[in-house]
C-alpha cells in the first residue's frame, strides 16, 4: 500500500511550494492531485509547469490526479457541476474537455491514473449510465496514447454508488478503466459500507480515497473522526492480490487520504494544517506497517 495525500485538503488555495513543503515534511512523498480552479488551473500550461518542478524539488511524486467536475470551487457551492454524464450535450462536452486537458497534463506531471466521477443526477439513470459509459469511451481513446489508466469514483448516492460505478466498469478493459474506491462514499451509502465495497470491487480496484464520517455526511473527516471500522478495512485490504490486473497487488494501491478543510481556508494559515497530516501518516503506519 503507497500513502498518499490529495490536495483537495488545500482547496482553497492556489497549489504553491509552501503547501507542497507541509505535505513533504509530514511525512508523504506521493500526491494525487485536485485539478480544479483556484487550486490548480488546467487551462494555464506555464503555471502547470511551474507548480511541476517545484514538486519535483521537494522530492514528490503524483501517483493520480483528479479530474475537473465543477469549473471553480465557488461554482461548486452554487450547485454547478460538470459532469460526464449530463443529458445535456454541450454540458458533457465541457466536462469532457476538462478530463482530456487532465489526460494530456501527464505529460507534465507525470500521474498515472485519473480519477473520474459518475456524476450528480440520480434523475433518468439508464440515460445517465449511457451518457457516462460514452464520455469513458472518448477519454478512453486519448488515455491510452498517453499512458494513463482511468479510474471510475463511487459516489455517496444510488447513481454512481458501488454497484452502479462497477456496472459501468465491467464494460471496459480493466487496463483501461479501474475502480477508485471512495471509503468515506461507502460509508455513507444505503445497503454498503467500506469492507462489502472493498469485496465487491475485487480486481478491479485501481486506486483508493480515504475519509472517515458518521454514516449520514460525505464529511472528509481524518480516519478515526468517524464510525468506519479501520481495522477491519486494513485486513480486507491486505489480503488483496490481484495479479492478473495493472495494479499487481495491494502493495501497489495508492492509499489516498482525501480530506476536507472545513474551516474554508480561514484563518489563511497554513500552520493549522500541518498536524493533520502528520496524524494521517501515522495513521497509515499503524494499519500498514512496513
Amino acid at each position: 500500500m503507497i500513502p498518499s495525500l490529495s490536495t483537495h485538503f488545500f482547496v482553497f488555495y492556489e497549489l504553491n511550494e509552501k503547501i507542497l513543503r507541509l505535505i513533504r515534511s509530514g511525512g508523504f512523498e506521493n500526491i494525487e492531485l485536485w485539478g480544479m480552479a483556484p487550486h490548480l488551473s488546467l487551462n494555464d500550461p506555464a503555471k502547470l509547469k511551474d507548480i511541476s518542478r517545484v514538486i519535483k524539488d521537494q522530492g514528490i511524486r503524483v501517483r493520480s490526479m483528479h479530474a475537473p467536475f465543477y469549473r471553480s470551487i465557488w461554482d461548486a457551492f452554487s450547485g454547478s457541476w460538470l459532469s460526464l454524464s449530463d443529458p445535456d450535450a454541450d454540458k458533457r462536452r465541457e466536462a469532457l474537455d476538462m478530463a482530456a486537458k487532465a489526460i494530456k497534463s501527464s505529460e507534465i506531471f507525470g500521474h498515472q491514473v485519473l480519477v473520474l466521477h459518475c456524476g450528480f443526477s440520480e434523475k433518468n439513470k439508464g440515460r445517465n449510465e449511457k451518457n457516462l459509459a460514452g464520455s469513458i469511451k472518448k477519454l478512453i481513446g486519448i488515455s491510452r496514447d498517453y499512458g494513463v489508466r482511468l479510474a471510475l469514483e463511487n459516489g455517496p448516492d444510488s447513481f454512481g454508488g458501488v454497484s452502479s460505478a462497477l456496472g459501468i466498469i465491467q464494460e471496459f478493459d480493466p487496463e483501461s478503466l479501474g475502480f477508485c474506491l471512495d471509503l468515506g462514499h461507502a460509508n455513507i451509502e444505503p445497503g454498503m459500507n467500506p469492507v462489502r465495497a472493498i469485496k465487491r470491487a475485487g480486481l478491479r480496484l485501481a486506486n483508493l480515497h480515504v475519509s472517515d464520517n458518521y454514516g449520514k455526511i460525505d464529511e472528509h473527516n481524518p480516519p478515526g473522526q468517524g464510525n468506519i471500522a479501520w481495522n477491519k478495512v486494513g485486513k480486507n485490504l491486505g489480503a488483496l492480490s490481484h495479479p492478473e490486473t495493472p495494479t499487481g497487488s495491494a502493495s501497489q494501491l495508492t492509499f489516498t487520504f482525501e480530506l476536507a478543510d472545513h474551516d474554508r481556508g480561514q484563518p489563511r494559515t497554513l500552520e493549522r494544517f500541518d498536524p493533520v497530516v502528520k496524524k494521517s501518516r501515522t495513521f497509515f503506519n499503524k494499519y500498514f506497517p512496513g
